[in-house]
């Protein structure tokens, strides 16, 4: 048949979670009577364990807490859809809670030779099953040990606006700029060297010279004077780590759209006041 995977994958999910912003829960944000962190659930339990082998979200210690001023109905729905996770405490920064997933998953005995980590940040509130699906049907006819979906300027200014693309953070390639979104995915083989790799790329990712250290200076000149490729992005850090690392190119901004800052929120709820959403 034509479309029987080529390489077929199997996941452990890693809902990224915690952390506040305005006082508010940003992972519970409502809209449909849902908070974000249902929505993800629900979209997440339309795959079964064949597909997803273990479910981790990372929480705060207290997380209760961190539910207590949600409406009752929803913190019901939340602690049934929990029962299938297993919680793993966030740290103070993503790092420190991306290296306790890190760690933990590392200590599972029975950890299949082949998975592949699926991290996903919680404060992505449009996100979608067909956005989640395209990328993982798609990730079944390629094969590598790390991809970073991205999506285009352009994509996501005829999605939201122009305005809301100056609240992201774009790099300008050679045909296009590029964000990336709330997922990424890795090959659990690689995840104890990826972890220095992971560790040094978040720590500067707002610095573009330590980058150009880590990645080389001759990609940082072809970046600053817009003529680099992602495909040459991609077969540097191939090379560099010996991994097979792809940007996976999605139509679906709702992946990029997040709230990290006080500005993100606000343009949320105009957002959801003007119904733009098309929920």
């Amino acid at each position: 048949a034509m479309f029987e995977p080529l390489y077929p994958k199997k996941y452990y999910l890693i809902l990224l979670s915690g952390g506040l912003l305005n006082n508010k829960l940003k992972s519970l944000l409502i809209h449909s009577n849902l908070t974000i962190l249902e929505k993800i659930f629900e979209i997440f339990s339309k795959y079964d364990e064949s597909k997803i082998l273990k479910r981790f979200i990372t929480l705060p210690e207290n997380y209760l807490n961190y539910f207590n001023n949600i409406p009752y109905e929803n913190l019901e729905n939340i602690k049934k859809y929990l029962l299938k996770y297993e919680v793993i405490n966030s740290g103070e920064k993503l790092l420190d809670t991306i290296k306790n997933v890190i760690n933990r998953i590392l200590n599972l005995k029975e950890m299949e030779s082949d998975i592949y980590l699926l991290f996903v940040a919680t404060d992505t509130p449009f996100i979608t099953y067909e956005s989640i699906n395209d990328i993982i049907f798609r990730l079944d006819y390629i094969e590598g040990d790390v991809f970073l979906p991205i999506v285009s300027k352009e994509v996501y200014e005829v999605r939201y606006s122009n305005k809301a693309s100056k609240l992201r953070t774009f790099v300008r390639f050679k045909n296009d700029s590029f964000c990336n979104t709330s997922l990424f995915i890795i090959r659990s083989q690689i995840i104890g060297n990826f972890l220095d790799l992971l560790e040094n790329i978040l720590k500067n990712r707002k610095k573009p010279l330590k980058l150009a250290e880590i990645f080389g200076y001759d990609i940082l000149f072809k970046l600053i004077f817009k003529n680099l490729t992602v495909i040459e992005l991609e077969e540097r850090i191939s090379k560099l780590f010996n991994i097979k690392a792809h940007a996976i190119l999605t139509n679906y901004a709702e992946l990029a759209f997040n709230i990290d800052k006080k500005q993100d929120l606000e343009f949320y709820y105009k957002l959801i006041a003007s119904n733009k959403a098309n929920l």
